[in-house]
């Protein structure tokens, strides 16, 4: 009997361990750069490393160490060991070729000053820690009308600054914010994320600072994780009156998926994401991962949640390859009876490459939709 309980005590070692290793992985708000060697051409080229990332089509960036911004566009030539892209933006000082160290990034957007008028305001937040966002001017001038840009887990502003250009060319003023924990804002008692439930009082806090300088709708925009953030808020906020419509690319509405999804891409048996699913919603599991509090994984769904989803207009965009989030999460979301929701389907590769992938779907989409649900006045739609 003695070896079936040292069995037994291993196995569940494993499975423990297992589950640690996969939470761990999920609620990480880090991200290290992957550095590599590059080489900006005189003649407005960049080559790079050969990888599935790098010869992926569409329109891309890079932040050189330096931390200057460039703009990738298409691939010109594949090779053995490098690619050749087109340089659409950025290093354009660089007028001799150049080796240089960057990182890939989904960011093709390098500052809001690229999109309009921008200014950096700080927004307070509940525990005492500050958000930093950019505050974007409509081109018309609105100031009643205003769009709220989220960004997902292991990303910043720079990566929610993608949905801007289509919701300034539907004439909204655009905030752009930072949630404790990523790359700018002052992390909150706890280092990892809570998959958007503490995210969502500091969306609240962004959407009290549109309401005090005059928003009278707001369209909160969420990027994958952000969409658990923004969820989470519409089911419980003071201001929810003052909430639209909803815009979603890639959105996290099912965690219990994602994890299922993250286990089977690391070739690990669907146990772990039942594992990870008991260390995230534990006390002790949550404070071995440095998060501020426990998450039930069961609870991040929003497919047939009845009363919790208020009847608000929803667009989705969501790409059918997605390898993070499942577009299946999306569909379900979409097809629940009296959904006002909408769901434009892209066949593009990778998570949140919706918008790098096919830009003038993916901005159109997003500016029709809007013109439809918040018509302005005398407008013809």
């Amino acid at each position: 009997m003695r070896w079936i309980a040292a069995a037994a005590f291993l196995f569940g070692s494993l499975w423990a361990c297992m589950g640690i290793v996969v939470a761990s992985r999920v609620v990480s708000q880090k991200r290290k750069p992957v550095w590599m060697r590059l080489r900006i051409n005189a003649d407005r080229t960049i080559e790079l490393p050969l990888s599935v990332i790098s010869a992926l089509p569409g329109q891309f960036g890079v932040w050189l160490k330096n931390g200057e911004h460039v703009v990738v566009g298409d691939v010109i030539h594949l090779g053995a060991l490098r690619v050749l892209r087109k340089i659409d933006g950025g290093a354009e000082h660089l007028t001799t070729p150049t080796t240089a160290w960057g990182a890939w990034t989904t960011q093709n957007i390098g500052s809001p000053s690229d999109i309009g008028s921008a200014t950096s305001v700080t927004i307070p937040l509940s525990g005492g820690e500050a958000a930093t966002a950019w505050d974007i001017a409509a081109p018309t001038g609105e100031h009643e009308r205003w769009s709220i840009h989220v960004h997902g887990l292991r990303s910043s502003r720079f990566g929610a600054l993608r949905t801007v250009p289509a919701t300034q060319a539907a004439g909204w003023r655009s905030l752009v914010v930072s949630v404790a924990g990523d790359e700018e804002c002052t992390a909150r008692q706890g280092s990892a994320s809570t998959l958007g439930l503490l995210e969502a009082g500091e969306v609240g806090s962004a959407l009290e600072y549109a309401v005090a300088n005059g928003a009278k709708q707001v369209v909160l925009v969420g990027w994958s994780m952000g969409a658990t953030a923004i969820m989470s808020l519409v089911e419980k906020s003071e201001f929810a009156s003052y909430i639209s419509g909803l815009v979603f690319v890639a959105p996290a509405l099912d965690w219990e998926e994602i994890l299922k999804l993250a286990v089977r891409s690391a070739k690990l048996p669907e146990a772990a994401a039942d594992a990870a699913a008991l260390v995230l919603g534990n006390s002790l599991g949550a404070r071995l991962l440095g998060m501020p509090s426990a998450v039930d994984v069961s609870a991040l769904k929003w497919q047939g949640a009845g009363d919790r989803r208020k009847a608000l207009p929803t667009l989705i965009l969501h790409n059918r390859n997605d390898d993070v989030v499942p577009f299946g999460s999306s569909a379900r979301y979409a097809a629940d009876p009296g959904s006002l929701t909408e769901l434009i389907p892209f066949d593009g590769h990778g998570h949140c490459h919706e918008s790098n992938q096919f830009p003038e779907r993916f901005d159109l989409a997003i500016q029709t939709w809007l013109g439809q649900q918040f018509p302005t006045p005398g407008s013809s739609i």
